[in-house]
C-alpha cells in the first residue's frame, strides 16, 4: 500500500461522492457558476476543515534493541531474536518469581504481544500443576483467533508440551489437540481437561464462572489457589464506558471466585499514548479496571531511536556490506505535477517511474518476480538514503506532521513552483518509502519493512446539516454556529430525482411564522408531522410550478424575525430587513392508518412529483466510510487488501458489517461496469452489454472462484454452493453457483442505467456511462407520433417535430429511471402486477420492499403501488411533463 496517494485519493473520492450527490437546481442552492452548495462548502477557505483534516503523516523510526549484553530473564524460552528494550523491560517485570502488574503502550508493531506471551510460556513450563495458568481477554472473537494462531505456533515449538484453548461463543473449527496452526476449541476437551492458558473475551468469561456445565474448567484452580498467575486484557483501551464497567466487575468476580491474592499479575496493552496526564490517566484506569494499584513506572513505553542514530546505524551497515554505496544525490525531479502522481498507471509502473525520475535509475519494482522484487525494493532503500529530499523528509516526519504544513514549508525552503507541486513531490517520495525494504536475514530470502509509515485522515460526518438562510445559502455544520437562529439557518431538504433544494422548518397549520427549533423539526420530519413544512426561494420573476396536487403559496421571509408574510412585501415592518421570496408547498396527504384517516406530510417532491424523493442533505459516518473502503479496495495504490474497522458497540459493528459489504459491493460492480465501458467503446446496445458484462469478467479473471468471489453479492453468501467454496480449499465451483451471480451481475449491469442511475456516484453521475435511445428509431416514432396526432387532434395542427422529440426523450428517461425495461427475469413480475414476492423468491435478485424501490412499469389505470400509472392519483409527472412540451 502507498498510503500517501490513498489519502489523496480518499479525499478526492469523498468530494466526488458529496458533490454527486448533491447537486442543486434551484435558485440561491445553485450557487455561481460550477459550484454549488456542497461545492463551495467542500472548497471552504475559512474553513478548509469542513470534511477532513489531514492527512498526517508520520515516518516511525526502527524501535531500540536491548543490548546483547543483557541477561535474559526467561529461564525456560529461548528467544530467536533480539527483543526491543521495551520488551526486555516487560520480561524483567512480567518474568520473575513475582511478577508485576504492568501495561503496555506500545505502537502498531511494536510486538505487544511477545511482551506477555514468552513470560506467560515461561511460567507454564515451570508450574506443572494442571490447572489455568494464565486468562488472556481479547475485545473481539477475531482478535482472539488470530492471537491462538501465534500460541499454537510457539507452543509446538517447545520442548514440553502445553495446552492451549480458546473458548469464545464462534461456532468455527472444533479441534480437540493442540497442533502447528490450531489450539484446542472444543468446549467440552476445555472442561474435561482445563488448558494452561485459556483464549476468551469478557463476555464468554462472565458465563464460564457462572453457567453450572462450565465449572469444570476451574476445578484445578479452585483446590490451589496460586496457579493462575497471569490476566491479560488485550487492547485496554477500547474497554471504555460501560464495557469498562462490566470488565471491572468481572475481574472481582473472577478474583473472588478463585480465591486470588496479590500474586496476581495484571497486564494491559494499549494504543500509543501522549503526555505525563495521558500516563496517569492511564494507571488511574487500570487500577480502577483491574482492582490492584498500578504505578506510573508500571507503563512501558515504546523506545525508538533518533534520527542521527539511524543514519549513523545505516552508515556502519553500508559500510561493512559489498555492494557499491550511492552517492549523495541533491537533484530534485524537475516535472509536470501530474508525473509525480500515479494516474491510471498500475502501482508497479508509478513506482518504477518515481524511482527514476528521483534516482535516475531503473529498479524492477513492476517485476511479477517475488526475488528481483524484492531486491529492487532494498536498493530503492540504500538510495533514499542518500537523498538530501529524504534526509529532509525523515527530520520532518519523525513525529506526527500535517502533510499541507510540511509542503508549505518546503515550498518556501527549496522555492518550488506552489504548495501543489510540493504536496506532489511529498506523496511521491513517501511512497518510495512505503515501498522500500531491507533484507531480514543473511541469506537474502526474506525483507521487512524499510521504515513504518503511518498516513492519518480525519473525517467529519456530515450530520445536523444546516444552511443560512439569504439570497445565496451558504452550508455550515450546526455545531459550529452558537444560536442557529442568529442569524436564521434551517435544515436542507434535497429531491434526489430533481435535484430541488429548500429549507426545512416547523410551521403550524394557519400560523405565518417558523420555528428555527432544529429537534423539533426533526422530531417533526421524521413523524411525518404536517407541521413541517418545505420553503423553496424564488429567484426574480420565477413563479411555483403548477400542478393540480399543489397549492401555490407564495411568502416573504423575513431571516430575522421569522415571519411570513404577503409575497408583494420586499421590506420586514418589524426590522427593517430585506426580505426573501419563498415558496411554500402543500405537502399535506390524507392516508388510512388503523381504521382513521389522518394527515401527514407526504416525502414526494412537490417539484417533480417524484415518490419519497425528499431527503435531508447530510451524510453520515456509515456512508462515508464505506465510499473510503471502496476507493481503498479499488485503488491501483493498495495491493493490500485488509482493513480493521472498529465500532462503539456490538450492534453497530453489526450493522456496519452489513453496511459496509453492500455498499463496498455496489463499488465494486461500478468499476467492473467501467472496465467494460472502455473496452467496449460507444453505441452498443443496452441487451448486449448487460449479456457482455459477466462474459467479459468470466474471461478476464480466468477462474470460477475468483469470478465468484469477487462478485458475489453480500444477500447471496448464504446459498449453499458459496458455503462450500469458503469451507473446502481448492473445491470446485459449482456451475449452478457461477450461473447465478454471473445473472446477478448482468441485473446490476441494468438497473445501474437505470432505476439505480441517479441514486449515489453512478456510472451516470461521474460520466462515465449513460444510455440513450436509438437514434433512428426515436426520430420514426417522432414522425409518426407527429403525423397521428396533427391527424386526430386539431390543437396540435402546428405541433412541431422538436416538441414532440422533447416529449419523447422526457418520457423515456423517466421511464428509465424507473427501471421500466422489459426483462425476460419480469415476466412474472409484470404480469402479476407488480407483485414483489415473485423478485424475492428469485435467490440472486437483490431484496425488493418496503424501502427498497422496485422496478416500476407503466399502466393506464392504477394497478399496483411498484408501478407507475398514467391516468388517476400519481399521474402529476406525466401530466406536466405533457402540459409542458407540447400542450403548451
Amino acid at each position: 500500500m502507498l498510503p500517501s496517494l490513498i489519502a489523496r485519493e480518499i479525499k478526492s473520492e469523498l468530494e466526488n461522492f458529496l458533490s454527486s450527490s448533491f447537486p442543486m437546481t434551484t435558485a440561491g442552492f445553485q450557487g455561481q457558476g460550477d459550484e454549488g452548495l456542497m461545492e463551495q462548502f467542500l472548497r471552504d477557505s475559512e474553513c478548509p476543515d469542513n470534511l477532513l483534516k489531514g492527512p498526517w503523516l508520520e515516518i516511525k523510526l526502527p524501535f531500540r534493541t536491548a543490548s546483547s549484553a543483557e541477561a535474559s530473564p526467561l529461564s525456560h524460552v529461548q528467544l530467536g531474536f533480539p527483543p526491543y528494550m521495551h520488551q526486555q523491560r516487560a520480561f524483567e517485570r512480567l518474568a520473575t518469581v513475582h511478577p508485576q502488574s504492568t501495561l503496555v503502550a506500545t505502537g502498531t508493531g511494536s510486538g505487544k504481544t511477545e511482551c506477555f506471551l514468552y513470560p506467560i510460556l515461561n511460567y507454564c513450563l515451570q508450574e506443572r500443576r494442571p490447572g489455568i495458568k494464565a486468562i488472556i481477554i481479547y475485545p473481539m472473537n477475531a482478535l482472539a483467533t488470530d492471537q491462538a494462531r501465534r500460541f499454537a505456533k510457539e507452543v509446538a515449538g517447545l520442548s514440553t508440551q502445553l495446552t492451549v484453548g480458546m473458548f469464545t461463543g464462534d461456532g468455527g473449527s472444533d479441534s480437540r489437540v493442540m497442533s502447528p496452526e490450531q489450539v484446542i476449541t472444543n468446549q467440552d476437551t476445555l472442561r474435561d481437561n482445563p488448558p494452561d492458558i485459556l483464549l476468551t473475551n469478557y463476555k464468554m468469561l462472565d458465563f464460564l464462572l457462572m453457567r453450572p456445565k462450565d465449572q469444570g474448567l476451574w476445578k484445578h484452580n479452585l483446590v490451589t489457589q496460586d496457579l493462575l498467575r497471569y490476566l491479560v486484557v488485550d487492547e485496554l483501551h477500547t474497554f471504555d464506558g460501560a464495557q469498562g464497567t462490566d470488565l471491572a466487575c468481572l475481574i472481582r468476580r473472577l478474583r473472588d471466585k478463585l480465591h486470588l491474592q496479590d500474586n496476581l499479575a495484571c497486564v494491559g496493552t494499549s494504543a500509543t499514548i501522549g503526555g505525563e496526564s495521558a500516563r496517569q490517566q492511564l494507571a488511574g484506569y487500570a487500577s480502577e479496571v483491574f482492582a490492584t494499584e498500578f504505578a506510573l513506572d508500571s507503563i512501558i513505553l515504546e523506545d525508538r531511536i533518533t534520527v542521527d542514530e539511524y543514519l549513523e546505524q545505516f552508515k556502519e551497515n553500508s559500510q561493512t556490506s559489498t555492494q557499491p554505496r550511492p552517492e549523495l544525490r541533491v537533484e530534485w525531479p524537475e516535472v509536470y505535477e501530474q508525473e509525480l502522481l500515479p494516474g491510471a498507471l498500475t502501482q508497479g509502473v508509478y513506482l518504477r517511474r518515481q524511482a527514476e525520475l528521483w534516482f535516475g535509475i531503473d529498479l524492477a519494482l513492476d517485476s511479477h518476480h517475488p526475488h528481483e522484487y524484492q531486491a529492487a525494493c532494498v536498493t530503492l532503500g540504500e538510495y533514499l538514503h542518500q537523498h538530501t529530499a529524504f534526509l529532509s523528509l525523515l527530520r520532518a516526519s519523525s513525529q506526527l506532521v500535517d502533510v499541507r504544513l510540511l509542503a508549505e514549508q518546503w515550498q518556501k525552503d527549496f522555492s518550488l513552483d506552489s504548495t501543489e507541486y510540493a504536496l506532489a513531490l511529498l506523496d511521491s517520495l513517501t511512497a518510495l518509502v512505503s515501498t522500500a525494504r531491507v533484507w531480514a536475514d543473511d541469506a537474502q530470502q526474506k525483507v521487512r519493512p524499510f521504515l513504518q509509515v503511518r498516513v492519518q485522515l480525519w473525517l467529519r460526518e456530515l450530520r445536523r446539516m444546516l444552511a443560512s438562510v439569504e439570497p445565496e445559502p451558504r452550508l455550515v455544520h450546526s455545531d459550529d454556529l452558537i444560536d442557529p437562529a442568529q442569524p436564521l439557518h434551517l435544515p436542507v431538504l434535497h429531491c434526489r430525482e430533481c435535484h430541488s433544494a429548500a429549507w426545512g422548518a416547523i410551521c403550524p397549520q394557519g400560523e405565518r411564522s417558523i420555528n428555527p427549533d432544529l429537534q423539533r423539526f426533526y422530531a417533526g420530519w421524521f413523524s411525518q408531522s404536517p407541521d413541517a413544512v418545505l420553503l423553496y426561494p424564488l429567484a426574480e420573476g420565477e413563479k411555483p410550478p403548477t400542478s393540480s396536487s399543489q397549492v401555490s403559496q407564495v411568502f416573504s421571509l423575513c431571516a430575522q424575525c421569522c415571519e411570513l408574510r404577503p409575497a408583494q412585501q420586499t421590506q420586514c415592518q418589524n426590522c427593517d430587513k430585506p426580505m426573501l421570496k419563498v415558496w411554500q408547498p402543500h405537502l399535506v396527504k390524507q392516508v388510512e392508518r388503523h381504521g382513521e384517516t389522518k394527515n401527514i406530510r407526504s416525502d414526494d417532491c412537490p417539484r417533480c412529483s417524484a415518490s419519497g424523493s425528499l431527503m435531508i442533505l447530510g451524510s453520515r459516518a456509515a456512508s462515508l466510510a464505506s465510499v473510503a473502503i471502496s476507493q481503498i479496495y479499488g485503488s491501483h495504490c493498495n495491493d493490500d487488501h485488509k482493513l480493521i474497522a472498529f465500532s462503539d458497540s456490538v450492534q453497530d459493528a453489526a450493522h456496519r458489517a452489513g453496511f459496509f459489504g453492500a455498499r463496498t459491493y455496489t463499488q465494486t460492480v461500478r468499476q467492473a461496469l467501467a472496465h467494460v465501458v472502455r473496452n467496449a467503446g460507444d453505441n452498443m446496445a443496452l441487451s448486449r452489454f448487460i449479456d457482455e458484462v459477466p462474459r467479459y469478467w468470466q474471461r478476464t479473471l480466468n477462474n470460477d472462484a475468483s469470478f465468484v468471489g469477487t462478485f458475489i453479492a453480500p444477500n447471496m453468501q448464504w446459498l449453499s454452493g458459496y458455503q462450500q467454496l469458503l469451507s473446502s480449499k481448492g473445491a470446485a465451483v459449482s456451475h449452478d453457483l457461477v450461473k447465478q451471480v454471473s445473472q446477478r451481475l448482468r441485473w446490476e449491469a441494468l438497473t445501474e442505467l437505470g432505476l439505480r442511475s441517479r441514486i449515489g456516484r453512478t456510472l451516470e453521475r461521474s460520466s462515465v456511462a449513460v444510455i440513450q435511445p436509438d437514434p433512428i428509431a426515436l426520430q420514426s416514432c417522432v414522425r409518426a407520433l407527429l403525423a397521428q396526432w396533427q391527424e386526430e387532434l386539431e390543437q396540435f395542427r402546428d405541433l412541431k417535430p422538436a416538441q414532440v422529440q422533447t416529449f419523447l426523450l422526457g418520457f423515456l428517461h423517466r421511464l428509465r429511471q424507473h427501471g421500466a425495461f422489459y426483462d425476460r427475469v419480469l415476466e412474472g413480475y409484470v404480469r402479476d402486477g407488480g407483485t414483489t414476492y415473485l423478485l424475492a423468491r428469485i435467490s440472486w435478485l437483490p431484496g425488493y420492499g418496503l424501502s427498497a424501490r422496485p422496478p416500476a412499469a407503466l399502466t393506464l389505470p392504477p394497478v399496483s403501488s411498484s408501478f407507475q400509472n398514467l391516468v388517476g392519483k400519481g399521474s402529476q409527472w406525466y401530466q406536466h411533463w405533457f402540459n409542458k412540451t407540447v400542450a403548451a
